[in-house]
């Protein structure tokens, strides 16, 4: 439990309203949902997205709904036998439908990716998306890639994502059936939040998904976390040189349309070499005590401000 108190030398007069607010931190988007249908809290977070409805419907809570500018990827470990190989990663690719394993994951709040980066940010390009990933759930051409990288008779492979969140084990469940169509073995290795990030960064692991947000509402809040130095590189292990030197040219340039375009053709980078799959661009969903006023959801930081809530 951690427990605020109102600064009452804030600078704004009779700001904020609250003069104290308690948060707990919740495991689960389980727990999270069932806490939310109880009714004794004002905000409840992290909600799993299934029982939407059913906390919209709880006598004196409501769901707010709204885009965030994150998008939940499978991150594909370029450096990890047999994901080395590309033929490899496209099969996954291929085998997999981004838009069925959504809406079993996250039901009707689900925003299944129309774009390598959410719609609307600097350098997202739905056609360019299309050229690349298409439908999926084609387990026929999956099959054709890996009887080409030497794997005719199917392969064995592995996923790895956080015990805690409903919809990243969900959605690893539902490809593990979708895959097994095209001769994929996948088991799901499921890790608390702490040690599974340890496990990422030092290149362990196969695939996993993990979502990155681009904060600046350009994609080089996202193109920034996969440069040398970062932690997060080593989630996908993409040592492309031409791609770190295309992401610096865009971040000296100085004109918004020609960066976009750079933007553009970085992401079309990881791409083609299918260094990742966009599966989700995130929304968050937040439980709301009828009560609370005020209460709303930037888009550009995954913030959510306090400052202007007040109570009936």
């Amino acid at each position: 439990m951690i427990k605020l108190t109102a600064n009452e030398y804030y600078w704004q007069e009779g700001k904020p309203y609250f003069k104290d607010i308690e948060m707990r931190v919740i495991p689960s988007t389980d727990a999270a949902s069932t806490e939310a249908k109880t009714g004794a809290y004002d905000i409840v977070i992290g909600t799993n997205g299934r029982e939407y409805e059913n906390i919209d419907s709880t006598p004196g809570m409501h769901m707010e709904i709204g885009p965030t500018a994150k998008t939940v990827y499978l991150l594909l470990n370029t450096k990890k036998a047999p994901m080395d190989d590309i033929k490899v990663r496209e099969a996954f690719a291929r085998a997999i439908n981004v838009q069925a394993t959504v809406q079993l994951a996250y039901g009707s709040v689900g925003h299944p990716a129309e774009a390598f980066i959410t719609p609307g940010i600097l350098g997202s390009n739905a056609e360019t998306y299309k050229k690349y990933f298409g439908e999926g759930g084609d387990a026929e051409a999956a099959k054709a890639l890996l009887a080409e990288a030497g794997y005719p008779d199917g392969v064995e492979l592995e996923i790895t994502v956080a015990s805690q969140d409903t919809q990243h084990c969900d959605m690893a469940e539902a490809m593990q059936a979708q895959v097994a169509e095209a001769g994929i073995n996948l088991s799901i290795n499921k890790m608390e939040y702490a040690p599974m990030r340890e496990y990422m960064s030092s290149g362990s692991h196969q695939m996993c998904i993990y979502g990155f947000t681009a904060t600046d509402m350009e994609a080089d809040g996202f193109l920034n976390q996969l440069q040398p130095g970062s932690d997060a590189l080593n989630r996908v292990g993409y040592d492309n040189q031409e791609f770190f030197d295309l992401y610096q040219e865009g971040c000296s340039t100085e004109d918004r349309e020609a960066r976009g375009q750079i933007w553009e053709q970085c992401l079309e980078m990881l791409m083609k070499d299918y260094v990742a799959v966009p599966l989700n661009h995130q929304q968050m969903f937040v439980a709301v005590n009828d009560r609370i006023e005020g209460f709303w959801i930037p888009q550009d930081y995954e913030e959510l401000f306090y400052e202007e809530l007040s109570a009936k």
